[in-house]
């Protein structure tokens, strides 16, 4: 089964009953009738049905480049395509950068060397050296999510060699690429069932969950593995869909240390968070195993570790967001991340101590548009221990970040 295209298949079957007939007396007749129904079952499998369209696009063609700063690669042409999903199913997808043989006597340019800036509408994606966003495999990930039935997003890639960029790194060289589109489709998960929770659920807050690896022993305070059949689901369930409601009351909240707590989770690969959740507790889903997760519009609060020690590549913050805490995703695998205009305080530390490289803050112009940006900023510094942090330390200037030299932080007032 290819990548390009992914296909569930559904079968069905009706039950044939054999009964036992008893023939009471063999001058009794057997009576036949056929009867036929009205109605015909189909089952068909919807195709996955994206275009990569840059049919309007010349592409970016630099002969004879040299390196530039950012203000100036930023005012080049960019390179513009579109994503559009014609089907009517939900698809995840990750778009790459892949590079394309080079002609013969041309030697490849460095991803040190080669700057890049990724808009998506109006909003800058990221913006960094193209060796930050190089997996372990070699692939380049520019951008992953879901798109759905019949969206359409629209991509500005810019690319230009870096300032910094040496002769000995860059002259004479040639980088030659193409973007490449993977998805497949949503799998939509039935909701994580009610007494997965239940035992340990009030008012309207979820406070642990007992059909994960490990489950915690309050009695010994420690945590322990859980089995299938300690699980009240009689199986361990680690893609969790939480529900909307439990015993006809409505989840409001996912409580402090719900799915994780020193040092430990209960083991979530995937997670679900519906929509009517205000808040996200601390440590709520702390050292899980988690890639990738959507949080909701309504959510205003994402408290302290609430993702700490989580292996995240992508999160999408809602626009209903006020508060991130203190290292709510430190040390995460999250290379770029939106932050939402009414965001009005960030902590410090929130993405300590990983990969960040690209942070772009939607909404203002400066960290003195947070409230209590001195506590954030100067105490120990929202972005702490981030790659980022070296660059926001070596710009710090009145007050602000110069965000003309800092290729970090990027403000779209």
């Amino acid at each position: 089964m290819s990548k390009e295209q992914k296909k569930q298949l559904f079968g069905f079957g009706l039950p044939i009953i054999l009964g036992t007939i008893l023939l009471l007396s063999a001058s009794y007749a057997w009576l036949q009738l056929t009867l036929n129904g009205t109605k015909t079952n189909v089952l068909k499998v919807e195709d996955l049905s994206l275009e990569l369209d840059d049919k309007e696009s010349v592409g970016i063609n630099g002969d004879g480049v040299v390196p530039v700063l950012d203000a100036v690669g930023l005012a080049e042409d960019p390179y513009t395509f579109k994503l559009i999903n014609h089907g009517s199913t939900d698809n995840n997808y990750t778009i790459y950068l892949d590079n394309v043989d080079l002609e013969e006597g041309e030697t490849q340019l460095p991803d040190d060397a080669i700057k890049f800036d990724l808009k998506k509408g109006d909003t800058t994606l990221i913006r960094t050296l193209l060796s930050y966003v190089t997996e372990e495999d070699h692939d380049r990930v520019l951008d992953t999510g879901i798109i759905k039935g019949g969206e359409t997003f629209s991509y500005d890639l810019r690319m230009w060699v870096d300032e910094a960029a040496t002769q000995d790194m860059a002259a004479g060289k040639t980088f030659r690429g193409k973007i490449r589109v993977e998805a497949e489709q949503v799998v939509e998960h039935a909701p994580t069932p009610e007494e997965c929770f239940e035992e340990i659920y009030e008012k309207g807050k979820i406070t642990g969950y007992l059909c994960g690896t490990r489950i915690f022993d309050f009695d010994q305070w420690e945590w322990k593995l859980n089995t299938p059949e300690q699980s009240p689901a009689g199986r361990i369930i680690t893609d969790v869909v939480i529900p909307k409601t439990i015993d006809g009351t409505a989840v409001t909240a996912i409580g402090d240390y719900a799915f994780g707590m020193s040092g430990t989770g209960t083991g979530l690969t995937s997670v679900v968070i519906p929509e009517g959740i205000t808040v996200i507790g601390q440590e709520a889903f702390a050292y899980n195993q988690l890639t990738s997760v959507v949080i909701p519009e309504g959510v205003t609060t994402i408290d302290f570790d609430a993702f700490y020690h989580v292996p995240l590549k992508n999160v999408y913050l809602p626009e209903s967001l006020e508060e991130i805490g203190q290292e709510a995703f430190g040390q995460t695998q999250l290379t770029s991340v939106v932050i939402p205009a009414n965001v009005k305080r960030m902590r410090y530390g929130i993405f300590g101590n990983g990969r960040l490289v690209s942070v772009t803050i939607k909404g203002k112009k400066s960290v003195t548009d947070f409230e209590d940006w001195q506590y954030a900023i100067e105490e120990d510094n929202w972005l702490q221990g981030s790659v980022c942090h070296t660059y926001a330390s070596d710009h710090w200037q009145d007050g602000n970040l110069d965000d003309d030299n800092n290729p970090c932080v990027h403000w779209e007032p």
